[in-house]
């Protein structure tokens, strides 16, 4: 395939962005074993990145593009800035995927793509109206200063982006780069709103085939059975105890990767057969019950169920007497 393959990679030893490139990388070459990777990182963690090991990894990426910081400037900030940098700091046609991605098969088709700019619509809802988090969008909107965006227009995510090398490519990175910065002067650092505004402004999106962006988290499941990339949203510390919406990169096999200096069997074989991505425990959810999923009540019973096993159950039993319903119990 002619274009280049691009990640953002800003890590260190209390995250697992490293462990999640390494997977997205190795699931890449396993299908195209031709394309050619790019990291971009900035200086802090082209330092970890020397210590590491990953002697594997390290043989599949072609190119390593480093950026210098100023000491104090924050992990998120640097991922932030060289992510909507990216059209200036490179030459050529490129597919950037964010770490947690998975590839499931032959991408080369993505060298037609012929626009200038392409992505695939923020959890594959046809438009803005019926974005999950809208409320947080419209108020990061008002934090900003920032014209309010037509509910009928498409919101596209950021996690994979085709640009090609074109004035117009590169004068809407720009664009982007700068409303980031402002939004980020205005305490919203997150990259996507500021990255749509720009589109409003400029409409210099083109909409990409979900294949290439099956985002299991939103409406992706009816695209999984074609999908050749698949963005698992995972979380982003070794530590983190909140909610996973998908399942395949447990924290404990990331850990492993660092342990074995490699990657383990058990991830490489789900890679190679993608019927596995899935936990034997899993449930469909749609209708009504996706507004109480992603509710604040329901994280902070999740949070007691995994913290508060004791708690949870005499809450559960208790309204089992109140209600007659049943339900499993948190295991001790």
């Amino acid at each position: 395939m002619q274009t280049k393959i691009v990640y953002v990679v800003v890590a260190d030893k209390d995250s697992i962005y490293l462990e999640q490139a390494y997977v997205s990388v190795w699931s890449l070459k396993y299908y195209n074993p031709d394309a050619s990777v790019t990291f971009v990182m900035d200086n802090r963690t082209k330092k970890y990145w020397d210590m590491c090991g990953y002697d594997e990894l390290k043989t599949l990426v072609d190119e390593v593009i480093v950026r210098e910081f100023e000491d104090n400037a924050t992990n998120h900030y640097r991922s932030r800035w060289l992510k909507t940098s990216l059209r200036t700091l490179l030459q050529g046609d490129f597919l950037f995927l964010d770490t947690d991605t998975i590839v499931i098969g032959d991408i080369g088709g993505i060298d037609d793509f012929n626009d200038n700019i392409g992505m695939v619509e923020d959890l594959h809802q046809p438009n803005l109206s019926t974005c999950r988090y809208l409320d947080f969008i419209i108020n990061k909107t008002k934090q900003i200063g920032w014209s309010q965006f037509n509910l009928s227009s498409k919101y596209y995510n950021s996690g994979i982006i085709v640009a090609k090398d074109t004035l117009k490519s590169r004068d809407f990175f720009q664009e982007w780069h700068k409303n980031w910065k402002y939004s980020y002067s205005r305490g919203v650092n997150e990259d996507q709103l500021s990255l749509n505004y720009t589109n409003l402004i400029k409409n210099g999106i083109s909409s990409v085939n979900p294949i290439y962006h099956c985002q299991l988290l939103g409406n992706g499941l009816k695209y999984f059975h074609n999908a050749l990339i698949i963005h698992y949203f995972n979380s982003s510390k070794f530590d983190n105890k909140g909610i996973k919406p998908f399942f395949l990169m447990e924290d404990n096999m990331l850990q492993n990767i660092r342990l074995k200096q490699c990657l383990p069997s058990e991830i490489t074989n789900r890679i190679k057969t993608c019927e596995d991505f899935f936990p034997s425990q899993i449930d469909l959810i749609s209708g009504i019950s996706i507004p109480v999923y992603y509710s604040r009540i329901f994280r902070a019973l999740a949070i007691i169920y995994a913290k508060y096993p004791s708690l949870y159950n005499l809450a559960e039993k208790t309204l089992s007497k109140l209600s007659g319903i049943s339900f499993k119990s948190r295991s001790k």
